[in-house]
């Protein structure tokens, strides 16, 4: 839930304002607020010096530590850091520059600058010209050579005439003797590389200071958050005063804190104003722990007077990646690297992520079973290995949801003796399963978004409630569930029954849903105008709800496409293994499992986090406008 915020003001004698910002410090409760934001801001030295720190952590962490570290300070091997990679800019950009150079020196080879000078000592230096490649019978001269094709029908020709009597036709250009050659640009080239080259060595060895940086790094935050706490405050030559936002669960510690630190203050807290926007703060339940990785990530809170989403995301985030996934050996692959990850990192705020990763780890083995595919093998395919393997996939067949093929269907495929047959009716059996599953899953992803929705509007409702948009919100929910059910029948009931009718309750649920939205969706004591404003304000969130709905039909599709690019990768591999060796068909059934399982978490970011922070939020009022809380504190972590 979101922590209930209070305006806290504290004020003390000027000469202790030193003590005041130590004393909060040490609590590390109250989210401070510059009573004049321009002034509260560090000094540029320390601001610049943060800045460098930051970036140069940045560089160290892609250049991966090696060698032995220089004795120097964390911020001064920073700045050493980010010098070395703007020399590599500038490096690189000169080695561009350089190959280009080269390429445009082709038509003169590998002839230096000493011998051209040489030969043109002795009335003998080439001249190049670009004429048509039809004048070139026309040159008159002692020696005539076609050294490189021009585009527009044109060539390059050297021409030697030591007599200086060469006759050229009209139109010929004479191309500039180059002012180097392309063995100096090859030197100068191989000078930059080996440049290039020792920087990166450095690099990697300023690397190796990284936990040296991130100290100073820390300290040096600490230093410009006091300096922007003090700055931040007001008062004249006798009062100090500071102000910000502490959780009301708090607010009693601050005045006891206080005393313990001798400081003679006064304080007040208020309830924040209708026009006042306090910081958010969730207090997450244990077992709600782990969404807050996802947040973190998304780097998205609820507004102060929204409402916490977190309880609805830790359950169904977790279903809707692992059905997005749908392979339990994906879910268990995920769940050993979360647990691996667990134990690497050390910061709370990275832990959380770890856990998130476990539990849709674990959702996903447990959904890919039940849906029958574990590193992209289903019953059908174990079962047809033979022997001991049959009785495993009959087995494994028996416990999927409704059961991926036909038992009785199973044992009699089974039951062909001839390799062949018994593989064709395999197929055939698995073809019919995968059409089973096609029409579970849809109707699975048209119930997760009823109950999704409708969840949403429920909750919105109760955090409405007194007022009486909250049954505008239940009007919201019965529409959705009359939609569904409009959405139901043209998918299978007409699918079953062309003659088939959509309930009459159906319309009678619509009917009062849409007559509650628009009555109670903008309240006003004049009957017309609530009616007007709520009709015109009701009809693109009408139409929306169809589309909302139909938009949960990607978990079916992200689910079997996932299928389906296992089954292309094995294939192909079966086939390269029978062509080859399985040394080479492996390592590209390896590779297919390790891009199916990228495919799979851009598809979570990209569908499962839209279809919660989209569809379902919109629908329970939530925009995401907040802002974290960020106390004050003397010491490294979150408010405690």
């Amino acid at each position: 839930m979101i922590a209930k915020m209070l305006k806290v003001y504290c004020a003390a004698r000027a000469r202790d304002r030193e003590r005041l910002v130590d004393a909060l410090g040490d609590l590390g409760a109250v989210h401070l607020v510059p009573v004049d934001p321009a002034k509260a801001a560090a000094d540029a030295g320390t601001s610049a010096a943060i800045d460098a720190l930051g970036r140069a952590l940045q560089l160290a962490a892609s250049a991966g530590a090696a060698g032995t570290p220089p004795e120097i300070g964390g911020l001064e091997a920073a700045r050493e850091m980010l010098a070395l990679s703007r020399r590599a800019t500038e490096l690189a950009a000169r080695l561009r520059a350089l190959h280009r150079r080269f390429e445009a020196l082709a038509p003169w080879g590998e002839v230096t600058r000493e011998a051209l000078d040489a030969l043109e000592a002795a009335g003998a230096a080439p001249r190049l010209y670009a004429l048509a490649a039809r004048d070139v019978p026309a040159i008159r001269a002692e020696c005539v050579q076609v050294v490189a094709a021009l585009r527009g029908g044109k060539v390059l020709a050297a021409v030697v005439d030591r007599g200086g009597r060469a006759v050229l036709p009209e139109g010929a250009e004479e191309v500039p003797r180059p002012a180097t050659d392309r063995p100096a640009l090859r030197a100068e080239a191989a000078r930059i590389e080996a440049e290039l080259a020792a920087g990166r060595a450095r690099m990697r060895a300023l690397a190796g200071l990284r936990e040296s940086m991130a100290c100073e790094l820390t300290a040096l935050e600490a230093q410009a958050a006091r300096a922007i706490a003090v700055r931040g405050g007001a008062g004249g030559e006798e009062v100090f005063a500071l102000q910000g936002w502490v959780p009301a669960r708090r607010a009693g510690d601050l005045a006891a804190g206080l005393a313990r630190a001798g400081l003679d203050a006064a304080l007040r807290t208020f309830e924040p104003a209708e026009d006042e926007t306090p910081p958010t703060l969730i207090d997450y339940p244990r077992w709600v722990k782990p969404i807050k990785g996802l947040f973190d990530i998304l780097a998205t809170l609820p507004g102060y007077r929204e409402v916490d989403l977190s309880p609805f995301f830790i359950i169904t985030m977790p279903l809707f990646a692992a059905i997005i996934i749908a392979d339990a050996g994906y879910g268990l692959v995920f769940a050993a690297a979360a647990l691996w990850l667990g134990r690497k990192l050390r910061r709370a705020a990275d832990k959380v992520k770890a856990q998130l990763l476990l539990v849709i780890g674990i959702a996903t083995m447990l959904w890919g079973f039940f849906t029958g595919s574990v590193f992209g093998f289903g019953p059908l395919e174990v079962a047809g290995w033979g022997g001991a393997w049959e009785t495993a996939g009959k087995a494994f067949n028996a416990v999927l949801i409704g059961g991926r093929v036909d038992g009785d269907a199973f044992e009699a495929a089974l039951a062909v003796s001839e390799p062949a047959a018994r593989a064709a009716a395999l197929a055939a059996l698995g073809e019919d399963g995968m059409v089973h599953l096609r029409v579970v899953l849809m109707k699975l992803s048209f119930l997760l978004a009823v109950a999704h929705l409708v969840g949403a509007r429920l909750r919105e409702a109760a955090a409405l409630a007194p007022n009486q948009r909250a049954l505008a919100s239940v009007g919201w929910a019965l529409v959705l569930a009359g939609m569904f059910r409009v959405v139901w029948f043209l998918f299978f009931d007409l699918q079953a029954d062309a003659d088939a009718g959509i309930p009459g309750w159906t319309a009678a649920v619509l009917a009062a849903g849409a007559a509650l939205a628009i009555l109670f969706g903008v309240p006003h004591r004049s009957l017309l105008r609530r009616v007007g404003v709520g009709f015109a304000s009701s009809l693109l969130p009408l139409v929306g709800t169809f589309g909302d709905t139909m938009s949960y039909i990607r978990l079916m599709a992200l689910s079997l496409a996932g299928l389906h690019i296992v089954q292309v990768f094995q294939v192909l591999a079966g086939r390269l293994a029978d062509a080859a060796t399985w040394g080479a068909g492996v390592p590209l059934l390896v590779l297919g499992h390790v891009f199916n399982m990228c495919l799979c978490l851009i598809a979570i970011f990209a569908h499962g986090v839209r279809l919660h922070m989209l569809e379902f939020s919109n629908n329970a009022g939530v925009t995401w406008s907040g802002y974290p809380f960020k106390p004050f504190a003397n010491h490294d972590g979150e408010e405690r």
